[in-house]
């Protein structure tokens, strides 16, 4: 038994190859006279200390973790040599911990852990080894495909965007304007169709165009969750291609303090990054935890292979305060957080993306390099066109901890997001030429139930509901409307587990609702309104027109109603001492989304995205019905998950080049200059596709890992292909952990100043294919050539004197390939950023 007493100093704790052990409740108070232990909650006295069941326990590092049963036993096999960390969860209790030293093969062990009753609310927030284990419960609440980032694996792409950094999932890829504006793909959906979920809360921005990255940091995330494929009852009615979660790092709870510093450098464009966070727990406010974090970063134009792209500079700043009390309400444990937060950036628009006449746009793909690029430096000096972005965020939540009755969360959040576009313009001109300002209210409710168990049949169940306003003003010439609209929604989930079904195999059935409701308005001016009426793209039934102070203004209502379904199974089996080694998959959901206003209404260019679009008054709800299969099994040589989808979409609208009478797309020419016409059009479509990933030898000095995606969109109406679909693409990467020198073996490094831990070499080549499945007959350009990218990285963490700093270094493009990517709009006047050589430094010091 494990009663407190240090192994490190014991030196004779064996690391079993099966473990066995039980976990109980800890107390304050022993009687060594009696035995008697004293319940610090309930005062009521156990000869032995009672069990604990339904708690988590999981090996630190390895894929292996199993539950307690009622008895609060356990049983874990597989356990590979070296030094092994034991982790448990249990909500309620603070999280423990088991360190096993000087371990024989062979031998069985069988241990006791102690877990003691949390603070209130603690048993939302609980971390162990620095792993967020309320993620497994979360995963087995959905039956789509789910990757999820860690923070080892985020802190070794520290720096990218957010749809860089997710790029590393199988499925996942990224639309682009440059190469600071990039937006998420998860399997040929992005944009309004792909919901980003950023502490609990969905971002509200302007997510209208591939010019509009998300406004948020990713720097300051936990972990990352990406869920593929429509999960709209879970999360709403923009979810039909799948959700990313942003989770921030759990905060302190033991008095004290903990910090991190970082930096960033990286010599394409010259960007320097510099961060740090401070968590803090008062000894005089034990129940209060405080966190403030900060990252700025600047970067020049960056440099293609052969040339610069003149004006596209970075400059990024995000700031964060966060406060939790944790405290009782009618003797429940009750989580009160506070945290505000604001993004900031202003990135410049290619010089190169700028055309005078039609045959001058259809000539840019063809030539080496774009006109007047010999003349473009790698400078900082912001310049015309850019676009400025200032997102600020201020979140509440209350979490009520009910015991038997489940838990009860809710939060309110106030987003507010001012886009301002600058056009190239005449040097007398300041300010910008178009200004979008948004402000979300949003209130979110869940209550998520306590399992109620039959035997091996365990029930958990989520039911919540969502409530958003939003109001837009706009400034400038008329692209999109002044608008206000409110949505609701209302869902259910609930989610029945059935463990040992003969002793192998493990059932979970899940099924769920959602309805949701928009309510919308939009302002048009006279001008805009009339231009809508003769493209044909605007029903006067479905506005008003009122006098205005500005002459007539239409006012053009839509009342829309959506509902989504879902249902899914996983079918899983303990093998080769793993549970849940094998399992497989299958779900079916439905999902909706409604028209944005600028589908509705748009009518314009802007500065950051080179097309004259048009929007379609009597565009409809889209709809889709997905069905996903999956598998994943974990053996000892691989571990390899797959999954399969296809989705169906009623209403798809798709925004794309307009044809003319000739077949040929359709450029207006403007006093400045020629864009491509871009329109809203409500198709039937088809979107299916298979991703997968394998990873050989994980637990070896050296492991291979093997990924790749292939996405299909089919315009069913017209027979064609449907835009923005990403072509194939693999990786395969080989990483190395060499094994370290014991300092007991080589008596020299003892007394040396500097030590070296847990090195990792990794070189990786991703290949991505031609897309030969795209109309030319509504495209600029042929589809962009094949390309191979060839990366490594490096990372390995230093002892300086006892000061510990994390060293990571990366090359991506190594042979500095030129290359055009189909997903970007680049592809069109330049080429894609060459070599990029980064350097991460990281330290942390506390209490």
């Amino acid at each position: 038994d494990h009663h407190g007493e240090d192994p490190i100093a014991d030196g004779h704790l064996p690391a079993p190859a099966t473990l066995t052990g039980t976990v109980r409740a800890a107390h304050v108070r022993v009687d060594p006279q009696v035995d008697t232990h004293v319940d610090t909650d309930t005062h009521r006295e156990h000869p032995t200390p009672p069990a604990i069941g339904d708690a988590l326990v999981m090996v630190d590092g390895l894929d292996l973790e199993t539950t307690t049963d009622t008895n609060g036993r356990f049983t874990l096999r597989g356990l590979p040599d070296g030094p092994v960390m034991l982790l448990i969860d249990k909500e309620g209790y603070a999280p423990g911990h088991v360190e096993f030293y000087d371990r024989q093969a062979g031998d069985l062990l069988d241990v006791v852990v102690y877990l003691e009753p949390s603070r209130p609310g603690d048993a939302h927030a609980t971390v162990v080894g620095g792993r967020h284990l309320r993620r497994e419960v979360f995963k087995r609440q959905l039956t789509q495909s789910v990757s999820v980032l860690d923070e080892a694996a985020l802190a070794r792409v520290r720096g990218r965007t957010l749809a860089d950094t997710i790029r590393e999932v199988p499925g996942v890829s990224m639309v682009q304007s440059g190469p600071a504006t990039q937006k998420p793909v998860v399997r040929g959906q992005f944009g309004r169709r792909l919901l980003v979920i950023t502490d609990g809360i969905r971002l509200e921005g302007q997510d209208w165009g591939i010019d509009h990255a998300p406004e948020i940091d990713p720097q300051g995330a936990g972990e990352i969750t990406v869920v593929k494929g429509a999960a709209g009852v879970r999360f709403g009615a923009d979810a039909m291609g799948g959700v990313i979660l942003v989770t921030p790092r759990p905060l302190r709870l033991a008095p004290g303090y903990d910090a991190e510093v970082s930096a960033i450098g990286v010599d394409n464009g010259y960007v320097g990054t510099l961060g740090g966070r401070v968590d803090v727990v008062v000894p005089e406010l034990p129940a209060w935890s405080f966190r403030a974090e900060f990252n700025g970063s600047k970067g020049a134009a960056r440099q293609a292979p052969d040339y610069v792209l003149g004006n596209t500079f970075s400059e990024v700043e995000n700031a964060g305060a966060t406060a939790e009390w944790r405290t009782h309400l009618l003797d429940q444990p009750l989580t009160l957080s506070f945290s505000a937060k604001r993004h900031q950036a202003n990135l410049g628009v290619c010089y190169c993306l700028e055309v005078n006449t039609p045959d001058d746009l259809k000539a840019r793909a063809a030539l080496a390099a774009p006109p007047g690029s010999e003349g473009w430096q790698v400078v900082y000096t912001p310049d015309r066109p850019r676009q400025a972005v200032v997102h600020d965020t201020l979140l509440s939540r209350a979490r009520l901890d009910l015991g038997n009755a489940g838990d009860l969360t809710i939060s309110y959040a106030l987003q507010h997001d001012v886009r301002q576009e600058f056009d190239t313009a005449r040097r007398a001109v300041v300010g910008p030429q178009f200004s979008f300002d948004l402000t979300t209210h949003a209130v979110d409710a869940t209550w998520e139930h306590e399992h109620l168990k039959v035997d091996r049949m365990k029930v958990t169940g989520l039911y919540g509901t969502h409530l958003d306003v939003q109001l837009h003003r706009f400034e400038g010439l008329q692209l999109i409307p002044n608008y206000q609209r409110s949505t609701a929604g209302l869902f259910g989930l609930e989610t029945l587990r059935v463990d040992d079904i003969g002793g192998i195999f493990n059932l979970q059935v899940l099924l769920g609702g959602r309805v949701d409701g928009l309510a919308q308005t939009a302002f048009l001016a006279d001008s805009a309104y009339e231009a809508q009426l003769r493209r044909g793209r605007l029903n006067a039934n479905d506005c008003t027109l009122v006098a205005g102070a500005n002459g007539d203004v239409a006012h053009c209502t839509k009342n829309l109603p959506a509902a989504s379904l879902t249902a899914g199974a996983r079918l899983s089996a303990d093998v080769f001492g793993v549970d849940d080694g094998v399992s497989v998959q299958v779900d079916i959901s439905s999902a909706t989304r409604f028209p944005d206003v600028d589908e509705l209404y748009l009518g314009g260019r802007a500065p950051s995205f080179p097309v004259v679009g048009l929007g379609d008054g009597s565009l409809g709800p889209e709809q889709t019905t997905q069905l996903s299969v999956g598998g994943a099994f974990n053996l000892p040589a691989v571990i390899l998950e797959v999954g399969a989808f296809a989705s169906h979409v009623d209403n798809y609208i798709a925004f794309g080049p307009e044809r003319g009478a000739d077949g040929q797309p359709i450029i207006d020419v403007l006093i400045t200059g020629a864009y491509p016409r871009f329109s809203s059009r409500a198709v039937e479509a088809l979107i299916s596709g298979v991703d997968g990933s394998a990873v050989f030898f994980a637990d070896q000095p050296v492991s291979i890992l093997a990924q790749g995606a292939l996405v299909r969109g089919l315009d069913l109406s017209s027979g064609g292909f449907l835009p923005f679909i990403p072509p194939n693409q693999a990786r395969l990467s080989l990483r190395a952990r060499p094994p370290l020198p014991d300092v007991d073996d080589v008596p020299a490094l003892a007394d040396f100043p500097i030590g070296l831990q847990a090195p990792e070499f990794s070189t990786d080549v991703l290949m991505v294919g031609q897309q030969e499945r795209s109309d030319s007959g509504t495209d600029f350009a042929p589809p962009a050539d094949a390309y191979a990218l060839w990366n490594a990285s490096a990372q390995v963490g230093l002892s300086l004197w006892a000061w510990p700093v994390d060293v990571g270094l990366e090359v991506r493009n190594i042979l500095n390939t030129r290359y055009r990517d189909q997903l970007s709009l680049l592809r069109y006047f330049a080429d894609q950023p060459g070599r990029e050589v980064w350097l991460r430094l990281t330290t942390r010091f506390g209490s």
